[in-house]
């Protein structure tokens, strides 16, 4: 049985060590793509919201989501254009989370929405706000490559004692008391 868990346990250091160089690789680069990608999704949204502006401007009406559709088709496809983007006009319909984070929408409001794979970012018209970020502490575990590295580290050494300890002791036989 202790020898089991000693595996287990050896097992859970040998994992959180090899996620911790992972981390340390690849964590880095990873949300300095992510904030790229934020920067080409913030150019679209404000693409969009300048397209809806100069529409309400004009037709003194928001666009609906077939016309909103028809000029976003414009883009090219990519994953992050505003091709991907949905335009929300019923104030109703906007997510309690949305609301709660920009606060009430007023009639004549718009949402857009962009599923980016993991999370969904929203730009609120009545706040002239959005939700995506470019602060890099956002994007990590612990707030920072090091913290979560280092938090790597110290599982992994732990992990690695308790496999140690709970390793059984090797049985003295007969013939080693002589």
């Amino acid at each position: 049985m202790r020898r089991s868990v000693s595996v287990v346990v050896g097992g859970l250091a040998v994992m959180t060590g090899l996620f911790g160089i992972t981390l340390l690789i690849g964590e880095e680069r990873t949300v300095n793509h992510t904030i790229e990608r934020s920067r080409t999704i913030e150019t679209g949204v404000r693409d969009a919201a300048d397209y809806i502006q100069n529409f309400q401007t004009t037709q003194d009406r928001l666009p609906s989501k077939s016309e909103f559709s028809e000029w976003s088709s414009r883009f090219p496809e990519h994953v992050d254009s505003p091709r991907h983007f949905d335009l929300e006009s019923r104030v109703d319909h906007f997510p309690e989370e949305v609301i709660k984070k920009f606060g009430p929408a007023k009639g004549g409001s718009y949402l857009l929405s962009y599923w980016r794979g993991e999370w969904t970012e929203y730009y609120a018209s009545w706040a002239n706000r959005s939700t995506i970020s470019f602060d890099a502490r956002r994007y990590y575990f612990l707030g920072s490559n090091f913290a979560d590295v280092m938090s790597m580290v110290v599982l992994t050494g732990i992990f690695a004692i308790l496999a140690i300890k709970t390793w059984p002791k090797p049985q003295r036989s007969a013939w080693d008391l002589r």
